[in-house]
């Protein structure tokens, strides 16, 4: 029984089945002289609500039950003469059930105590259309989207969390962008112009989250990042880019839009974006294939995220609210968790180790990206310098519990 039609399968059909079949290559007929002396029972079975084998045995019969409930999920038997015997046994009593005392007493009953009541109406039209098999729906592929051209060197992009991050040794390696979280750029505007007075354009980072009565507060700051003359940023939500565009920004496509294929960036495209990131669940494999439509970027360095919680558990870890802070969680395997503060005192779990992938070049130049991002969360100012240097080939650090990711093993 396929899982498509299990919802809609009837049990007493395939009890009428079982009992005329065997299993394996034993008929039922070979079965019946087989179990004789045996008291043991096993049988397959389909309900409402589930499906399994149940049974039982004496203790000197229990290896002989074990044996038919192996051959029952490893080599089940279907012989359509068997079948056909089922069928025809069912001709035969159908037509005569009506007569039956047992049958017209079981009808009166439910007319006496459902007749014409309009939930039972409900709940057998429902059970009617369960039983129809589903509607198969088919359609061509469309065509693969047109590529564009990539350049030779994707662009360098750091993305900070904190101002001790943007160190001056960071700003003369000259990366092309700057991410920065929205709150952190209309506060400590000034920390990044020694990036952009190196040629950094900057971007502002929308919350993942924005509430309806956040949203005036979050186009309150991109209109004054826009006077300042700061007009791209980079949203992870497709309700956010009415929010950007409102205020007059450009659009840059997050992790949080989740493209995963071809289609999907053209659509990113279509949506007006300046460019979009490529999910971090895909293989690097998988992101040489894209059709990049526009330009596409990968994280390639960082913690990755693994949730968001509206509750600040950073606030009640410590008994205040002490949000500047990061705090860890650990698990049952002793892997430590950083959460870090987001936007609204919402909080953000990061992943225990560090995406890196600076050994692996060869492979990132080979996915046509237009830009490889490095995402600093918790790291000191030392080790942002360290990565960054590595990246350009200037240094062999390692990061302690390094991750590759799902890029070379993709989602288990």
């Amino acid at each position: 029984v396929s899982t498509d039609d299990v919802a809609s399968f009837d049990d007493s059909i395939f009890s009428l089945f079982r009992n005329n079949s065997g299993v394996a290559g034993f008929s039922g007929t070979v079965m019946s002289k087989m179990l004789t002396g045996k008291n043991l029972t096993v049988n397959p079975y389909f309900d409402q609500l589930e499906n399994g084998i149940n049974g039982n045995s004496t203790v000197k019969d229990f290896e002989t039950a074990m044996q038919l409930v192996y051959l029952y999920f490893t080599a089940p038997r279907f012989d359509p003469e068997e079948w056909q015997n089922g069928i025809d046994q069912l001709n035969a009593v159908l037509p005569n059930m009506e007569k039956q005392p047992n049958y017209q007493f079981q009808k009166e009953l439910m007319n006496a105590m459902y007749g014409g009541n309009a939930r039972r109406q409900l709940i057998s039209g429902l059970t009617e259309e369960r039983g129809r098999p589903p509607r198969r729906r088919s359609g061509s592929v469309p065509p693969r989207p047109l590529e564009r051209s990539v350049p030779k060197t994707p662009k360098m992009i750091f993305q900070f969390r904190s101002t001790e991050q943007m160190t001056p040794a960071l700003a003369e390696m000259r990366p092309d962008y700057i991410y920065l979280p929205l709150d952190l750029m209309v506060t400590e505007f000034d920390a990044m112009m020694p990036f952009v007075e190196k040629g950094a354009v900057p971007v502002a980072v929308l919350p993942r989250i924005i509430y309806d009565r956040e949203t005036e507060d979050v186009r309150n700051k991109l209109a004054s990042l826009y006077q300042k003359g700061i007009n791209e940023c980079l949203c992870g939500n497709l309700g956010h880019i009415f929010i950007a565009r409102g205020v007059g920004m450009n659009v840059r496509g997050d992790f949080g839009l989740n493209l995963h294929n071809s289609w999907a960036m053209d659509m990113a495209r279509q949506a007006g974006m300046m460019s979009a990131t490529a999910s971090f669940e895909l293989r690097l494999a998988q992101i040489r294939d894209l059709s990049k439509s526009l330009d596409t970027e990968l994280i390639v360095y960082g913690r990755l995220p693994l949730m968001v919680s509206d509750q600040c558990i950073i606030s009640r870890s410590a008994g205040k609210c002490n949000c500047e802070n990061p705090v860890q969680m650990s698990d049952r395997m002793g892997s430590v968790f950083p959460v870090v503060r987001e936007y609204g005192c919402r909080n953000v779990i990061y992943n225990a180790h560090k995406l890196f992938l600076a050994d692996k070049m060869e492979d990132l130049f080979g996915c046509g990206l237009w830009g490889m991002r490095m995402m600093f969360t918790t790291e000191n100012p030392r080790e942002c310098e360290e990565v960054a240097r590595c990246y350009q080939g200037e240094s062999d650090y390692t990061p302690n519990m390094m991750t590759r990711g799902l890029y070379y093993r993709g989602v288990e």
